[in-house]
């Protein structure tokens, strides 16, 4: 179950668990909500992960989308280096859109 925290001003989420089997092979993810695409971060195992690409590897660790197409709002994230290992626990912080 996710823990919901509001700021008194009620559109910061955070820890919100990230939907989407846990299996190993899954690599796309979508968040309870919208959110605005330059406010998100995803966390791994509490380890926050980057969205832009690294130097080391070339790669952003994920990246985010509109499961809906353009202009339906952001709620989609796909892991682009990795697949989480079963037990991970997946979690954002984000604006709500």
């Amino acid at each position: 179950m996710a823990v919901l925290r509001l700021n008194p001003l009620g559109f910061l989420r955070y820890q919100q668990l990230l939907g989407g089997a846990v299996d190993g092979q899954n690599r796309v993810y979508t968040t309870p909500d919208k959110f605005r695409p330059d406010s998100i971060s995803v966390f791994l195992n509490g380890h926050r992960l980057e969205q832009v690409d690294t130097p080391s590897t070339g790669l952003a660790a994920f990246s985010i989308s509109e499961s809906g197409g353009a202009g339906s709002g952001y709620d989609t994230v796909t892991f682009r280096t990795i697949s989480p290992p079963p037990r991970s626990i997946l979690w954002a912080d984000y604006i709500l859109a």
